[in-house]
């Protein structure tokens, strides 16, 4: 319990990483489904994927690693 404690931080900031990341590629898999019935493969993948980098990209900056875990960058 005390290894628990002592590195809470760090499991919750893994654990937001797992979600992003998961949620992100639904995102992408759901967008690339949905975005095939109206557009053509290649269309459906390049919006699908570009809209999923920038969502991970924003959820990783503001969601995932905390100010204080970034200090010693």
């Amino acid at each position: 319990m005390l290894l628990l404690k002592r590195h809470a931080e760090f499991i919750f900031e893994a654990l937001r990483f797992a979600i992003t990341g998961a949620s992100t590629y639904l995102l992408y898999v759901v967008l690339f489904f949905c975005l095939s019935y109206f557009f053509g493969e290649l269309t459906s993948l390049v919006i699908a994927y570009t809209t999923a980098a920038v969502t991970h990209f924003v959820a990783s900056k503001y969601f995932t690693f905390s100010k204080h875990s970034l200090e010693g960058l």
